[in-house]
């Protein structure tokens, strides 16, 4: 099943001389509308003599994701920053690997990439905060976000609680926002070692 959108990507990191055959391969794979062959051959080789990030779109791929590509990127700690056009079923999102961390990131946005959030969880996140605080009895007990608690956001707060000191609301809620919507990830230049 394929949903032909917008997707676009930013690759960085260090990889070495003898993947790039099998990195412009995976680009390929996921990249056709409007780079040729020899525009992906040429940006990747550019890279051996000028570091830079890489950057490719296309306007077709399946759901806004390039499949191929980000699991190279992944199995070789490639940096990358994905962002996918939404549809009436999905959200736009930024999705972000960071290669040196190992660890992936994925937050709703807007047409124009930026990061955004319901209302409805921020008031939900100001509600427990205020309510925890004032009343640490309330802390769940069992602070697991795999159980589908419908008061899942108060198992966040608790374990944002339980790892710091602070009780200003505002401080608590801009720290869970950052750490549950965080900011893509800087990609670094592409250098072929």
């Amino acid at each position: 099943m394929s949903d032909p959108m917008y997707g676009k990507i930013i690759i960085g990191g260090k990889l070495k001389k003898k993947l790039v055959p099998e990195l412009i391969e995976a680009i390929k794979e996921n990249v056709w509308g409007n780079f040729t062959d020899e525009d992906i051959e040429s940006t990747v080789e550019a890279c051996k003599q000028n570091p830079q990030a890489i950057e490719f779109y296309e306007p077709e791929a399946n759901y806004g994701q390039f499949v191929t590509l980000e699991e190279f990127c992944k199995k070789h700690d490639l940096t990358f920053t994905r962002y996918s056009e939404g549809s009436y079923e999905c959200l736009p999102e930024i999705c972000s690997w960071d290669g040196t961390e190992k660890k992936e990131y994925h937050t709703a946005c807007d047409t124009d990439e930026h990061p955004v959030l319901d209302r409805n969880d921020v008031y939900q996140f100001i509600d427990a905060i205020e309510e925890l605080v004032k009343d640490h009895t309330k802390i769940p007990l069992y602070v697991n976000e795999k159980d589908k608690d419908p008061e899942w956001w108060k198992q966040i707060v608790a374990k944002y609680l339980a790892k710091n000191l602070s009780t200003d609301v505002l401080e608590v809620l801009k720290a869970i926002i950052n750490e549950r919507y965080p900011q893509p990830v800087e990609v670094p230049p592409l250098e072929i070692i």
